[in-house]
């Protein structure tokens, strides 16, 4: 959210009341093993600080000041604190799936999370630890399923998507258009939604859901909000 450092409680809240009806964000796990949500393997991009998040405990984390006295949360505080939200979180870390299992199962929040990774590794640990929770496909499995579906593999992409429950896709990879009709109604007979990033031009947000896309990842909450009631409306 413009005007919040990114990842923050803060920044979250404030993309509820905007109108998001889901919230993203990366897991890392902290060196006490708790897991914290934060985009970058290091602090340096946000506050000028070199040590990775592994290196650091969550504890300390949470005291830094990444902008309006806002710290790194942990996974549990955001769980506990919107505890109505609807999370889509990316397991950055290799140690982030057990992490995050643990903590969601102790929240109770299987229902209202679903888990991707661009690692085929973590996103099978995720189904193994958590096989109620849904999933997005991984980079690899994506590209496979992107050129069954370019090649007319009608099974073979069902039984590629068989155990994921999203494709959260850029608008274009290996040169091939992932915004066409045609792809969309694909992915959505064999029962996959199919959300974008990151998408934070109206214009963008206007097509993509005319053409059948499920979701917006954006930073221009408050647009894509409006566009969706807008297309709602007339459908």
């Amino acid at each position: 959210m413009p005007g919040y450092a990114e990842n923050t409680l803060a920044g979250f809240t404030a993309a509820l009341a905007a109108g998001a009806d889901v919230l993203e964000s990366d897991v890392h796990v902290a060196r006490d093993g708790v897991p914290v949500l934060f985009h970058d393997d290091t602090l340096e991009r946000l506050i000028g600080d070199p040590r990775r998040i592994a290196d650091v405990d969550s504890t300390e984390l949470g005291e830094l000041d990444l902008g309006s006295g806002q710290g790194v949360p942990t996974l549990s505080a955001v769980l506990h604190a919107l505890p109505q939200a609807h999370w889509n979180f990316d397991m950055k870390s290799k140690d982030a799936p057990a992490a995050s299992a643990r903590v969601i199962t102790e929240c109770g929040a299987q229902d209202r999370v679903l888990l991707a990774s661009f690692s085929g590794r973590n996103r099978r640990a995720v189904q193994r630890l958590v096989p109620q929770v849904a999933t997005s496909a991984s980079a690899g499995q994506f590209l496979l399923i992107l050129i069954s579906a370019k090649l007319g593999l009608r099974a073979l992409v069902a039984r590629l998507v068989s155990r994921v429950s999203a494709l959260q896709i850029p608008e274009r990879a290996l040169g091939i258009d992932t915004t066409t009709p045609r792809f969309m109604a694909l992915m959505h007979s064999c029962g996959v939604r199919v959300d974008y990033w990151v998408i934070n031009d109206e214009t963008t947000m206007r097509r993509l859901l005319q053409r059948g896309a499920d979701g917006l990842v954006t930073d221009n909450v408050a647009a894509a909000s409006r566009i969706v009631d807008v297309a709602n409306a007339g459908s």
